[in-house]
C-alpha cells in the first residue's frame, strides 16, 4: 500500500512540473556552443518553425492498463547577429513553443485532462573576436511560461486547476577559437529556479491551493565543427545538471538527476543544395527508477533537412523523428514509458555580409 500511494504522489508531482518541457526533449539544437560556432563575423538573419505530434504511452502491469500522453506542438524560433564593428555583434534570438496535451486512459474511465501551455524564451548575447580568432560570449535568457489552466474531468468530479506564470533569467557565456578548418570551445548557463501558486477546485466545491518549485538547470557543454570542402560537421557534448532545484518526493529524495546530452549534425553540399543529418541523444534523467516519466527517459532525437542553397544561405525543409523508451519494476507495480514524435520543419538562414 506505501508503494503505491507513493506512486501516486510521483505522479501528482509529475503532473504538476513536467510540462515545462520547450518543444520534445532534444527537438530544440540552437545551443549556445553551435551558435557560437555558427555565425562568427558574419552577419545573419533566420527563422525556424516546427509543427511536430507527440504520440506517449504509459503501460501497466499489473493491472494491464494504459495512458496516452499525447501534444501538438508548434515551435518558432526568430533571430539575427548584428554586427557593430569587425570585432564585436549583438546577437539577439527569440524561442517560443506553443503545446497542446491531453492524458487519458486507454479504458473507462477515462478521465482525461487537457491543459495549452505557452513557453518563451528571448536571449541576447554580446560577442567578441580578437585577432587571434577567440570569440569571448557574454549574453542572458529569459525562461518564461505563461499561465494556464488544466481541466480535469471524470465520471465522479471535475476539477480546474489553475497555474500561475513563472519567469527566471538565465546567465550564459562561452569561450571559442578559430583554428582554420575547424572551430571549437567550451560554454556555460546558470540554471535557475523559481516557484508559482496553484489554485485546484473540483465540481464539489472542494480545494487545495499551494506552491511548487520549477527549475531550469545548469548546462555545461563542449562544441567542436570541422569542414571539408563539401562536408560540414558538428557535435556538441553537454552535462545537465538536473539535480539541481529537483522536486523532493516524500522521503525527501530528489526526483531528477544529471545527465548527458550529445548532438551531432552533418551537412553535405551538392552544388547549390544540400543534405543536413541532426541527431541527438539525451541519457536518462531519473534518480530512481520509481521516479520514471515520460520526460526523463532516455530520448533520441533526429532531424533530415534538405537545404536549397549552401550552408550559410539557404532556405531548408525537414522531417522530425523523436523516440523513448524505458521501463520501472516496482513488485506491486511495472510500467513502460515510451513515445515517439513525428513533425516537419522549416526555416531559412540568410547572412548579408
Amino acid at each position: 500500500m506505501q508503494i503505491m500511494m507513493r506512486y501516486i504522489y510521483i505522479l501528482l508531482l509529475f503532473g504538476f512540473n513536467s510540462m515545462e518541457a520547450f518543444a520534445f526533449p532534444g527537438q530544440d539544437d540552437q545551443t549556445v556552443g553551435y551558435d557560437a560556432l555558427k555565425f562568427s563575423k558574419k552577419a545573419d538573419y533566420w527563422t525556424r518553425l516546427d509543427l511536430t505530434a507527440v504520440d506517449g504511452s504509459i503501460r501497466t502491469s499489473p493491472p494491464d492498463a494504459t495512458k496516452y500522453d499525447r501534444k501538438l506542438e508548434v515551435f518558432s524560433s526568430l533571430g539575427t547577429n548584428i554586427i557593430f564593428s569587425p570585432v564585436l555583434s549583438l546577437r539577439p534570438n527569440l524561442k517560443a513553443n506553443w503545446m497542446m496535451n491531453k492524458e487519458e486512459e486507454k479504458s473507462p474511465p477515462k478521465s482525461p485532462i487537457e491543459r495549452t501551455i505557452y513557453t518563451f524564451a528571448p536571449s541576447v548575447d554580446l560577442t567578441y573576436i580578437n585577432n587571434k580568432g577567440l570569440e569571448l560570449l557574454l549574453g542572458v535568457s529569459l525562461f518564461s511560461v505563461g499561465a494556464y489552466k488544466e481541466e480535469q474531468t471524470s465520471e465522479t468530479a471535475d476539477s480546474n486547476t489553475k497555474f500561475d506564470s513563472v519567469h527566471m533569467v538565465l546567465p550564459r557565456f562561452s569561450i571559442v577559437k578559430r583554428a582554420g578548418f575547424w572551430d571549437g570551445g567550451f560554454y556555460f548557463i546558470k540554471g535557475e529556479q523559481s516557484k508559482r501558486t496553484f489554485d485546484k477546485v473540483a465540481s464539489d466545491g472542494s480545494s487545495i491551493s499551494g506552491k511548487e518549485s520549477v527549475a531550469v538547470p545548469s548546462e555545461l557543454g563542449l562544441a567542436v565543427r570541422f569542414a571539408f570542402t563539401t562536408m560540414d560537421l558538428n557535435m556538441d557534448f553537454a552535462t545537465i545538471q538536473a539535480s539541481e532545484g529537483s522536486m523532493k518526493s516524500a522521503n525527501g529524495i530528489g526526483i531528477k538527476d544529471d545527465y548527458l546530452r550529445l548532438k551531432v549534425s552533418g551537412f553535405y553540399d551538392l552544388s547549390g543544395r544540400g543534405v543536413k543529418l541532426k541527431l541527438g541523444y539525451n541519457t536518462l534523467s531519473y534518480s530512481d527508477n520509481s521516479f520514471m516519466s515520460i520526460d526523463t527517459i532516455p530520448i533520441f532525437s533526429s532531424q533530415l533537412l534538405y537545404i536549397h542553397g549552401d550552408k550559410e544561405n539557404h532556405l531548408y525543409l525537414g522531417l522530425v523523428y523523436g523516440y523513448g523508451k524505458d521501463g520501472q519494476s516496482i513488485p506491486e507495480f511495472n510500467a513502460e514509458y515510451k513515445f515517439h514524435a513525428f513533425g516537419l520543419t522549416m526555416g531559412l538562414n540568410l547572412p548579408t555580409k
